[in-house]
């Protein structure tokens, strides 16, 4: 007799183990959920970064003279000091003072068109465009 009360007070019962997996696969839906709202915030962000690094090499390139370009590298005087725009591995970097642009791309690459000069980059598997200087 006493053994059978250890038995029945040991194991579960059917409605607990029905509500753990209730409460388990809602845990699952509200995570599932907010890691897609954080995957989409985080490429937002990326966005806006690259936004903002396309301004401050606009504003660069502004006050800049004799800008030439390859591939590559973009060339300039700066206040009479040489500088560069360089395409590191996945960067965009300024040299003076090595300040990192742009990060995390997949590729990116300077081009002409129209007498202006662009960037194309590309940052899973989606292609972008901005043009950076355009001579008056």
């Amino acid at each position: 007799m006493i053994y059978k009360r250890c038995m029945k007070r040991s194991a579960f019962t059917m409605s607990e183990m029905i509500l753990a997996l209730l409460i388990v696969s809602l845990c699952t839906l509200v995570l599932a959920k907010s890691m897609s709202v954080l995957r989409y915030g985080t490429k937002a962000s990326m966005l806006l970064s690259d936004e903002m690094a396309l301004w401050q090499m606009r504003r660069l390139l502004a006050q800049a003279e004799d800008i030439t370009w390859e591939k590559q590298v973009l060339h300039f005087l700066y206040h009479d000091e040489e500088g560069a725009l360089r395409i590191k591995k996945d960067q965009i970097v300024h040299q003076i003072g090595n300040e990192i642009m742009m990060m995390e791309l997949d590729d990116a690459y300077f081009y002409e068109e129209d007498g202006c000069v662009w960037l194309s980059w590309k940052r899973e598997k989606e292609d972008y465009q901005g043009m950076l200087y355009c001579p008056a």
